[in-house]
């Protein structure tokens, strides 16, 4: 699934985060010295934790997006087209761990010394 776009809001929510980081730790120092205000503290407190919140959110999202097997492997043939909208939980694809995958299948008696295991 696309998620270009939650990655790029991804990347301007971070830059807020640290952002508003500094502007907190800035805050803080003020507040120490008696020069800030217990309004600017709780201020950047807020917007940080609005900042972080939105990142954890597209974080969410982009996961949700990712497809994911439950072990090491590929993906096999796809059953769907490019852009079709699908209902939740419908099969994409069939996932396959060729490691150890066993085949079976006939050699002519002349081919058996050419095998290798």
């Amino acid at each position: 699934l696309d998620d270009a776009v939650e990655r790029a809001d991804l990347l301007d929510v971070k830059a807020a985060v640290n952002l508003n980081e500094e502007n907190l730790k800035r805050a803080a120092e003020l507040r120490a010295k008696g020069s800030g205000t217990d309004v600017a503290y709780d201020q950047a407190q807020a917007l940080l934790a609005t900042a972080r919140s939105r990142m954890a959110r597209l974080e969410a999202v982009i996961d949700q997006k990712a497809l994911k097997a439950p072990f090491d492997g590929g993906a096999g043939i796809s059953r769907r087209d490019v852009g079709q909208y699908l209902q939740p939980g419908t099969e994409l694809a069939t996932f396959q761990d060729l490691s150890r995958m066993k085949v079976d299948f006939t050699v002519p008696e002349q081919m058996i010394s050419q095998l290798e295991l």
